[in-house]
């Protein structure tokens, strides 16, 4: 068994590791986004529809997004001929589970809100981090399959941890941990992105397998994708 003070060493090794490398959190998070078009183009991005095949635990189903920066986020997510609706606003949220017997649309506790709503803007909470109050502090470097991805720490202003793990070679996002609200329950969940491609300038992941709490797990594979379509604002307002 390792002593605790070789564990401390070898987490030191690691730290000093990426101090050597001359990287800083704003340096790698930049170099993400520079990576996938650049902050100029997204900021040109209105809107964002995303349609996907997912597979939860080997079930198929398929779930649409839609972003209207900075304004809205609504995800649709079709399953066992029914249907989850999760929607984030800039000025709140609500969902509508059919699934679950929902016949009118709840809204969502603060908590929930606040965990989920840098989804309403393209490059969520990385976008403008330090504008909006966040903290980036680096970690090091973790293993994220065979790349020795830099690891950073982004602390919310209500001090909500999450962590993201950066390709050092591509400045691509590879993973991210995080807590999230599932079905209103708070869960540990980690992400993975993979295949990313080009659309419109626009370089984003078409594959992103979630693990959700270690209780299940889910593999979106995108399909389709659309950039600045013209989209109803009225699609955020509770029905």
């Amino acid at each position: 068994m390792i002593s605790n003070k070789l564990k401390a060493l070898f987490a030191a090794f690691i730290l000093i590791s990426a101090i050597v490398s001359g990287q800083t959190p704003d340096e790698i998070i930049a170099k993400y986004f520079q990576a996938v078009g650049g902050k100029d183009m997204i900021n040109k991005i209105n809107s964002l529809y995303l349609e996907s095949k997912v597979e939860i635990m080997g079930d198929p189903s398929t779930k649409k997004v839609t972003i209207i920066n900075g304004k809205g986020y609504r995800q649709d997510l079709e399953l066992m001929g029914s249907s989850i609706t999760t929607c984030y606003t800039d000025k709140g949220g609500w969902t509508l589970s059919k699934i679950t017997g929902d016949t009118e649309p709840v809204p969502m506790k603060d908590a929930e809100f606040n965990l989920g709503k840098e989804q309403i803007f393209i490059g969520g909470s990385l976008i403008n981090y330090a504008g909006n109050g966040y903290k980036a502090e680096l970690m090091g470097n973790e293993a994220v399959g065979a790349v020795n991805a830099f690891k950073i720490k982004l602390t919310a202003p209500d001090n909500m941890v999450a962590f993201y793990y950066f390709d050092p070679e591509t400045g691509l996002l590879l993973k991210t941990n995080k807590k999230q609200f599932v079905q209103g329950q708070l869960a540990d969940v980690s992400i993975t992105y993979l295949d990313y491609r080009q659309t419109d300038g626009y370089t984003l992941p078409y594959e992103v397998s979630s693990d959700i709490g270690g209780m299940y797990q889910l593999v979106d594979f995108i399909t389709d994708v659309r950039i600045n379509a013209q989209t109803d604002p009225a699609i955020l307002t509770k029905p």
